[in-house]
């Protein structure tokens, strides 16, 4: 399930990803799932077809507080994911939501995919020119508070992964960062 914001819901991140799912040989043994289908941007990806699975769960303007706190429940019942690759944080930030309350979103995040499935393997991307730069600079080593829950909340199967982004928020294709 791919869950975010406007990053998820309208770049073309999502054909890429199945364009590296296409070239590995595996498409054909992943589901996107979610409630949204739409592809604003009219994407393509590098399968025969052009086609990539448009499923997600990616919402213009949803902040992770309100993700944790209302929606995510309903759509990880609905969807029954088994993989959650989620991006979220640079609307909090930009409407001025504190470090402690976006910490606290993820970490409810987390918890409830893991109560929802506890295999559930989980991705974790922040924008860094956004979140992290604000993360940093709101506490001292609150980047390695963070990296730690995630690890204390989902050894092995989770990663995070740095974007690095491009003027008007919307990021570049992720770099992996050790686990």
């Amino acid at each position: 399930m791919p869950l975010g914001d406007s990053i998820t819901e309208i770049t073309c991140w999502r054909s890429l990803l199945w364009n590296d799912l296409v070239a590995a040989g595996v498409s054909d043994k992943i589901q996107f799932v979610g409630s949204m289908t739409d592809n604003t941007q009219n994407c393509k990806s590098n399968a025969t077809d052009g086609k990539f699975d448009l499923h997600h769960e990616g919402h213009s303007g949803y902040l992770a507080i309100n993700i944790a706190n209302t929606n995510l429940v309903g759509w990880l019942s609905s969807a029954k994911p088994d993989i959650v690759m989620f991006m979220l944080g640079t609307n909090d930030v930009g409407q001025g939501h504190n470090t402690a309350d976006i910490l606290a979103a993820y970490t409810k995040m987390v918890t409830e995919m893991r109560a929802s499935n506890p295999n559930m393997k989980i991705l974790v991307s922040l924008d860094s020119a956004f979140l992290v730069e604000r993360l940093i600079l709101a506490r001292e080593l609150t980047l390695i508070r963070l990296i730690w829950s995630f690890r204390y909340l989902a050894v092995p199967e989770s990663r995070l992964l740095m974007r690095q982004s491009r003027p008007g928020s919307h990021p570049l294709p992720p770099r992996h960062l050790p686990s």
